[in-house]
């Protein structure tokens, strides 16, 4: 697979730090941390069309679900909507269906995902059949989920592939409950990120772990001309909050 290639994380770091990245991680900046029982998680706000252009500053890539046992956060890096002779697939509009559909049906947080990856798998087949164009190279599209099941933090990554333009079933990269406490880059500039990380402490309090996603991405955002891998990042920020109690934005997107 030419796109995913793996993470690493500073282990001498006063604050646990991780970094997701492949060929094209830097399509969009999305970033969370996990402390004291409060996710924080945040994005860029540019959205770029086929052809290069700038389609939007304002896009928003952070979603969310309230409901039951469910306190969820998501946020989508790659190819959100693909295309194929006359069908198309949005990856937000349908993650956000099968997250109300699922949610409610479901035991545990493994088997929240397990349901999810396998309700996407069929409507996806559903729509395309086995025959596919006009993909990228291997890999589609990765999603992040960070929340709370039944009070319980909770954190996975999925990734949608296709080999030979035939979509494989979802793959979870991560899966974790409870969730480590950490700074996380989903999406981003590994040249930032190693700025960044090495001298990272825990935030002690909400304020403090939004100032941390927002700095790393207005850091991507400041070297758009002068990082190749900050390209594609800039735009609004917004960045949300989770606590077992709910959802709430910090800085809301501008829609």
């Amino acid at each position: 697979m030419s796109f995913y290639v793996g993470s690493f994380r500073f282990l001498n770091s006063a604050y646990p730090v991780t970094f997701r990245f492949g060929h094209n991680a830097a399509m969009t900046a999305i970033v969370s941390t996990y402390h004291s029982n409060v996710f924080c998680i945040g994005a860029d706000g540019l959205r770029m069309d086929p052809s290069g252009s700038v389609a939007d500053e304002h896009a928003q890539k952070i979603f969310y679900h309230e409901g039951g046992d469910l306190r969820l956060a998501f946020a989508l890096a790659g190819c959100t909507t693909i295309f194929s002779g006359d069908k198309s697939f949005d990856f937000i509009a349908a993650t956000r269906s099968i997250v109300e559909l699922v949610a409610p049906s479901v035991d545990s947080f493994p088997n929240f995902m397990q349901v999810f990856n396998i309700t996407l798998y069929e409507i996806l087949r559903a729509t395309f059949g086995t025959t596919l164009r006009g993909l990228p190279p291997d890999l589609i599209v990765r999603i992040l989920f960070v929340g709370y099941f039944n009070n319980q933090p909770c954190r996975a990554e999925i990734e949608i592939c296709h080999q030979n333009l035939e979509i494989q079933r979802p793959t979870i990269n991560e899966i974790q409950v409870p969730a480590e406490v950490k700074f996380g880059v989903f999406s981003g500039s590994q040249e930032m990120y190693k700025l960044f990380a090495p001298n990272l402490i825990e935030p002690r309090t909400q304020s403090a772990a939004v100032t941390l996603v927002r700095d790393y991405i207005q850091l991507c955002i400041n070297h758009r001309g002068k990082e190749p891998d900050c390209a594609n990042i800039d735009g609004h920020i917004h960045i949300a909050a989770i606590t077992p109690q709910g959802f709430v934005w910090v800085i809301p997107p501008i829609s």
